[in-house]
């Protein structure tokens, strides 16, 4: 019985290296800029990637939590700031893959340090931003301010699906 218990757990154990195996490989070929060499991204129709929706949906949600935060006149400098630091940046130089490409592994990984770091440091700002804000409220407005702002998980804006 134990030759039966080992051998069927060695079985599941090559089992799950090899899904491990496969898993790996597909994502490493799937983020491989070679793999988005001709700069085509047709094949990403994500909303988030046009600046001007973006832009468009920054001012909706920031009305949209102007309007139901109901501010004083003493919150108002509080609210300009935060909305000045939290709004997305524009995107200048963002290499595509195609330029991406031309690098060797070394300077891509550099290069994508580098944005990571931009991207931390602009994070940091909004975050600072929204805690400056957020001590200006009362308590029901850090209620709304909270329920407007609850993390979702996904990554896009819905309603709960429960």
């Amino acid at each position: 019985m134990k030759v039966f218990e080992y051998s069927k757990s060695r079985s599941h154990l090559k089992c799950a290296t090899s899904t491990l195996f496969v898993a790996a490989l597909t994502a490493l070929i799937c983020t491989s800029p070679l793999a988005h060499a001709d700069n085509d991204h047709k094949h990403c129709d994500h909303q988030h990637l046009n600046q001007e929706s973006h832009r468009e949906h920054f001012q909706m949600r920031q009305q949209e939590l102007h309007e139901k935060l109901v501010l004083t006149a003493n919150q108002d400098a509080a609210w300009a700031i935060f909305v000045a630091k939290t709004k997305p940046s524009e995107r200048h130089d963002e290499a595509g893959w195609y330029e991406l490409s031309k690098l060797s592994t070394p300077e891509r990984l550099d290069r994508m340090l580098a944005k990571t770091k931009e991207r931390e440091q602009r994070l940091e700002v909004r975050v600072q931003a929204t805690k400056d804000l957020y001590k200006q409220l009362t308590p029901g407005q850090q209620n709304t301010f909270d329920t407007l702002n609850k993390y979702r998980g996904d990554g896009h804006d819905h309603e709960e699906s429960r």
